[in-house]
């Protein structure tokens, strides 16, 4: 089933553009290899979509880096106090993964 957006046509069409829509590209690349796939993003950077629940942007947790640090930093400086502090801890441990999974992608 095609779908139209703005007059494009695809057979899959992703809003956002940060890591888990690209996550989701690659996934339904691998298992449809045949489908035009759009990705839809407002190209802008900065307070996306999740800024009060998580903090806006893409962040990447290295595997040697502390998660409660990098929740600390996102809380006070990107989120406003307005975090939701457990997705955010479950973001940041799950990015790295994210990447690696973008990364096999090419």
């Amino acid at each position: 089933m095609s779908m139209k957006y703005s007059g494009v046509s695809a057979d899959v069409i992703i809003v956002g553009g940060g890591v888990s829509a690209l996550v989701t590209g690659l996934k339904a690349k691998e298992e449809f290899p045949e489908a035009d796939i759009l990705l839809i993003d407002k190209q802008t950077v900065g307070w996306s979509g999740k800024a009060p629940k998580i903090g806006s942007g893409v962040s990447l947790r290295l595997p040697d880096e502390d998660v409660d640090k990098i929740a600390e930093y996102h809380v006070r400086n990107i989120g406003c106090y307005l975090n939701d502090q457990e997705l955010l801890d479950l973001y940041i441990r799950e990015s790295y993964g994210a990447i690696k999974q973008l990364r096999s992608g090419g």
